[in-house]
């Protein structure tokens, strides 16, 4: 099965966004738009992951929660992925956190200890909005992501989940698999 690790956003807090993103979407109606209730904050990506591996990794997590305070993430920008050429993301960019920083190094501490390999790229924590399977090439685009501005938008999470992506031709369906709540500290 297919399996990420990450935190899901409120409705509320979707529902900002999403006011966010209109503008956005209205103007480059070609790219596919995230609907709002699928967009996440991916912590890990695990890909496919045998059943019974998954079992194991989550339960490992359960037997040693997250002992941090819940966070209060906030949303304070948009760009896209690769930054230096074509686009092929367009994300909601999360403000650099510790505390999402110490969630992220429990998490990748936990998959080592189960087995996983570490990840290579670093961590960017981001929401995506839209995505391409090719690049796109739209210059103003780019300039519309590094003008966007907007009050910060913050959503609280005292949970990691860990969720099954199965791919269909209307895009991913997410099944909740697992709902980890930190330990508060």
């Amino acid at each position: 099965m297919r399996v990420f690790i990450g935190l899901q956003p409120d409705g509320d807090f979707l529902d900002r966004l999403e006011v966010e993103v209109v503008p956005l979407r209205r103007e480059f109606p070609d790219l596919k738009w995230v609907p709002p209730e699928n967009r996440h904050l991916t912590l890990r990506f695990l890909g496919e992951t045998p059943p019974e591996k998954v079992n194991r990794i989550c339960d490992h997590l359960r037997s040693h929660p997250p002992r941090i305070p819940p966070l209060a993430l906030s949303i304070d920008r948009f760009g896209g992925f690769p930054a230096r050429s074509d686009l092929r993301v367009i994300w909601a960019g999360v403000a650099a956190s510790g505390s999402l920083a110490t969630l992220h190094n429990w998490l990748e501490t936990r998959l080592a200890e189960a087995g996983i390999a570490a990840e290579e790229r670093p961590f960017h924590a981001h929401i995506t909005l839209a995505r391409s399977r090719t690049p796109f090439t739209y210059p103003q685009l780019k300039q519309k992501l590094r003008q966007t501005t907007f009050q910060e938008i913050r959503f609280p999470a005292d949970s990691i989940k860990v969720f099954q992506s199965r791919l269909t031709p209307a895009g991913p369906q997410y099944s909740l698999l697992k709902e980890i709540p930190f330990e508060h500290a």
